[in-house]
């Protein structure tokens, strides 16, 4: 006897949508089949008319984040929210300060969810500068454990240096991982913010026309030249500019294995 039947649903798949039931024991798919060739289950769904999809991934999430109450959203109340868009697994972050220990960190940061989270989880080491030696010596281990992609910050107080992001994406490739960046030329950010501010010019407004969307596709263009010497993979994390897209599919015409997201 069948756990779960799903009947008469339009199945979607990374090739082709079909009109399939979807057989189900456990916690594990059984078969997709042509319909009716299965009757009997515990529980039955008609999803006629309905599409049926695969549980989302979403790889970029903030759940108890301490920077404000603004990103205070627990694990709790966050991982219900995605469960009930469907969203089955998220992964979140874990912030490596400068100096401390990025194997201690993760180790806490994973803890956190236990008991509280509704659906699957995974970290990235988010990675914030100055990137120290001993961290890039972590990135084998932590790697091997199973958090197999790192996230860079480009500007911020926090951001890497380029001495830093190329070393990192050195220790990512040689073990398997990708490197995501937070794409903005930091030093042409702080100029343009210093000189508004200058002006007496602080309205919240003027953010966007500090940073301006080539900021975006210069550090693009820079991750992506590090990553190419590197061979590491590369992820843009919630991108802003049509130039930064474009410089996205530059690097993917060149056959590079670089990505990138939207965020909204």
């Amino acid at each position: 006897m069948l756990d779960l039947l799903i009947k008469g649903g339009t199945v979607v798949s990374p090739d082709a949508s079909i009109v399939a039931d979807v057989a189900v024991q456990g916690e594990r798919i059984a078969a997709v089949t042509a319909p009716g060739l299965f009757s009997e289950a515990n529980r039955v769904i008609d999803a006629v008319g309905k599409y049926v999809i695969p549980g989302g991934i979403d790889p970029h999430v903030h759940f108890n984040m301490p920077w404000g109450p603004a990103m205070m959203q627990g694990w709790d109340r966050g991982t219900i929210s995605a469960a009930c868009g469907g969203t089955t697994t998220i992964i979140d972050f874990a912030w490596v300060q400068s100096g401390a220990s990025a194997l201690a960190t993760l180790e806490n940061r994973l803890h956190e969810p236990q008991g509280k989270a509704a659906i699957d989880y995974s970290l990235h080491a988010c990675l914030m500068g100055p990137i120290a030696p001993a961290t890039i010596g972590e990135i084998k281990q932590f790697m091997r454990d199973g958090i197999s992609s790192i996230k860079i910050y480009m500007t911020y107080d926090w951001a890497v240096d380029d001495g830093g992001l190329y070393a990192t994406m050195q220790a990512a490739e040689q073990s398997g991982g990708v490197v995501e960046v937070h794409a903005e030329n930091h030093y042409v950010c702080e100029w343009m913010k210093s000189e508004y501010l200058r002006r007496g010019q602080k309205d919240g407004r003027l953010v966007a026309e500090t940073r301006p969307p080539w900021v975006e596709e210069e550090a693009i263009h820079r991750a992506t030249f590090l990553a190419e010497r590197t061979g590491c993979p590369l992820y843009i994390v919630h991108m802003s500019s049509q130039r930064g897209v474009q410089a996205v599919y530059e690097a993917r015409n060149r056959h590079l294995p670089v990505f990138g997201e939207t965020c909204p």
